[in-house]
């Protein structure tokens, strides 16, 4: 059968240059208790020096906690210039607000809030988040020289229920009914390894960073009507594993389908001991950590034994998809593997968005421009934000980043948060030292596709008449019940005679349609068709014999047949199947006999006589013989195959005959002889 939150964790890097003033906002925080701070005044001062020097009493109302993290990332002792911000929360809260940090970073007393430019400290910009008890973090460039360890600078950590506007330049005051903590903060400086840094055409870099994100529990979205809600999304459960030099590709791959496999049930693929061609190989459990790294670095070593990777290098970006392609082959996975997106990150967003909504898993190769060419990185999506409050979108993407350690939250945690730019088609990433623009190149998808189950079996069913108007049930005297042999590579429906065999289609639904033609009642190439439903466990239809005319009175005639499989398709050889064929042939020619019907043995005889004869001169025969008591039984049958049927100096090939030795009884004397049974193409079998 065809059978076939949205969270900001904040990675916003205040990518957008302009001013901005604080706007009211009408829905305070719920139990917050503030300073009251005047509303600020669009076009003020941008360095808000008088603020920062009468600062006191924000103490972040009992949900920001006081224990805020500065982190500046050095490489082998050399300083880069991304910084980490991170802000614990003492509480939950089950609907959205937004987070701005600001943060002292020249250390002069003031903090300049002019979005973009080379002084600017408004580090996180109108981020929207989830309060849990966890943490928010950001990146954020610092190229200040005398940030080290130890150094101290005033952070504000404000959360409101609305954005601050960046419609002029906002001078660090409160929005009405917002939340803020002032706090002395000591930066921290933390080395991390060297650097994955891959080669033109190829994917792989990022970095392992000791800094990891917090895990997101109780994500809930504001309602629609408060936000003029579009998307958001947020699948928990996707493994966080970390990557090793230029591996973010198998990693990233690693991440997602270990999450694809324990949601559909084919983790005992990566247990089995060999592939569909008999080679060995190597199991694990993806429900673990341990075991989704390992198939990172099988997928790793498949692409090294192409050619396609290098600990230098990268995986190529030509061969990520056809070499997922072939592992997934390899294994027999129940998946598909499509690029989606453009290179140019054209619909690479709307592409992302809509294959995590359709149950997909998502890997996106970000294209970073440095001062040494084109470099790549992969990372695992496993979520989006596209929101709009008023006209003004907030559109974000939560990836699984191998490139930042999962260490310290374990298997799926680690939510790497950023702000997606429509614009530019872009993020910006911590990449070789800095903050860079990365676009989102392309993305790949992986869904996971149930395997075909096969139909074919035995199903015994019942046959009664539905519709017969003209009468023919008492000449065609079709079995009341019967096994129905049925296979799927085209879905086809086989039975003794008189069934005549039907072939046709059947969709993912189990609807199927099927047609044939044969002999009906003697009369031949009789069209017959049969529609219904199929499963696994039934068979339902309506079988109508004469559908295009061609019966007596030109009216058809509609059996129902409804029945359970009974078993597994038994694979006959032809002389059995044979056997069979002929056995109900000869317990319809007794049934004729009984009732001296010549009218019934007449439908029997094959075309081949009748064009010899002439239907008077057998019809005249049969009523000669039908008062005779004749029996007879089938003893054998050979196979099918040619007969050269000599008579009257003539010989007649008729296709498709068997030979029978049968024990032929008259009145009460009895004797072996051979005779033959001619089987037409759509199973249906005439006597000579």
């Amino acid at each position: 059968m065809k059978i076939r939150y949205f969270y900001f964790l904040l990675f916003i890097m205040a990518a957008i240059v302009s001013s901005c003033s604080t706007s009211n906002v009408e829905t305070p925080l719920s139990n917050s208790t503030t300073e009251e701070i005047s509303t600020p005044t669009p076009g003020a001062d941008p360095s808000c020096a008088a603020v920062i020097a009468s600062v006191s009493g924000n103490n972040g109302g009992g949900v920001i906690a006081e224990t805020i993290r500065l982190v500046r990332m050095s490489v082998e002792g050399e300083l880069t210039e991304i910084g980490v911000v991170s802000v614990p929360f003492l509480q939950e809260k089950d609907t959205l607000y937004f987070l701005n940090i600001l943060a002292d970073l020249d250390q002069d007393g003031m903090w300049d809030t002019t979005l973009g430019s080379p002084s600017d400290e408004w580090v996180v910009t109108n981020s929207p988040i989830l309060i849990t008890e966890t943490t928010h973090a950001g990146y954020f460039p610092i190229d200040n020289p005398a940030l080290t360890d130890d150094a101290s600078m005033l952070v504000r950590v404000v959360i409101s229920a609305g954005p601050i506007q960046p419609a002029g330049t906002w001078d660090c005051g409160l929005p009405e009914g917002a939340l803020a903590l002032d706090s002395q903060v000591s930066l921290r400086v933390i080395d991390t390894e060297v650097l994955a840094d891959p080669a033109e055409g190829f994917v792989g870099g990022g970095y392992c960073s000791p800094f990891s994100a917090q895990t997101y529990v109780g994500l809930f979205g504001p309602s629609a009507e408060d936000l003029n809600l579009e998307t958001i999304f947020y699948r928990p459960g996707v493994p966080d594993i970390d990557q090793g030099r230029n591996t973010c590709v198998g990693h990233s791959m690693a991440n997602s389908l270990s999450w694809l496999a324990q949601q559909n049930g084919f983790t005992d693929k990566f247990q089995q001991k060999k592939d569909a061609q008999g080679n060995e190989l190597d199991t694990y459990d993806v429900t673990t950590a341990e075991g989704a790294n390992e198939l990172a670095w099988e997928m790793i070593s498949d692409w090294s034994d192409r050619g396609q990777y290098s600990p230098n290098s990268g995986v190529s970006t030509d061969a990520i998809v056809s070499g997922k392609q072939s592992f997934i082959d390899k294994r027999g996975l129940p998946v598909s593997v499509e690029e989606i997106g453009s290179a140019d990150g054209e619909g690479t967003f709307d592409a992302i968005k809509q294959a995590l909504k359709d149950g997909c898993d998502v890997e996106v190769g970000l294209r970073i421009e440095t001062e040494n060419g084109t470099k790549g990185h992969m990372v695992t999506v496993v979520g989006f934000s596209d929101i709009k409050i008023g006209d003004t979108p907030y559109r974000g993407l939560t990836f699984h980043d191998p490139a930042t350690t999962a260490e310290a939250s374990g298997p799926g945690g680690g939510n790497d948060l950023y702000e997606y730019d429509p614009k530019t088609m872009s993020i910006r990433y911590p990449f070789l030292g800095k903050i860079r623009k990365a676009t989102l190149a392309f993305a790949i998808k992986e869904c996971y596709t149930p395997p075909k189950v096969s139909l074919s079996g035995t199903y015994g069913v019942g046959i009664q008449v539905a519709l017969d108007t003209a009468n023919h049930a008492i000449h065609i005297l079709m079995s009341s019940a019967m096994d129905l042999a049925v296979r799927q590579s085209e879905i086809t429906f086989q039975g003794p005679f008189p069934w005549v065999t039907v072939v046709g289609t059947v969709d993912e639904d189990g609807v199927f349609q099927a047609s044939g033609r044969g002999t009906v009642a003697g009369f031949p190439g009789i069209a017959v068709t049969f529609v219904g439903s199929i499963t696994l466990e039934q068979l339902v239809g309506d079988y109508t014999m004469g559908a295009e005319g061609g019966l007596p009175s030109g009216a058809p005639i509609v059996y129902r047949v409804e029945g359970a499989r009974t078993g597994p398709l038994e694979e006959r050889t032809s002389a059995e199947i044979g056997k069979t064929l002929v056995e109900a042939f000869f317990d319809r020619f007794n049934a004729n006999f009984n009732a001296q019907s010549s009218e019934g043995l007449l439908y029997l005889l094959h075309p081949a006589v009748i064009d010899l004869y002439g239907v008077e001169a057998c019809q005249a025969y049969l009523e000669g013989v039908v008062q005779n008591l004749i029996q007879l039984e089938v003893l054998s049958s050979s196979s099918l195959d040619t007969w050269q049927w000599e008579i009257d100096e003539r010989t007649t090939p008729i296709e498709n005959a068997f030979m029978v030795r049968a024990n032929v009884v008259v009145e009460n004397a009895s004797g072996e002889r051979d005779l033959h049974v001619a089987d037409d193409e759509n199973g249906s079998s005439d006597s000579q």
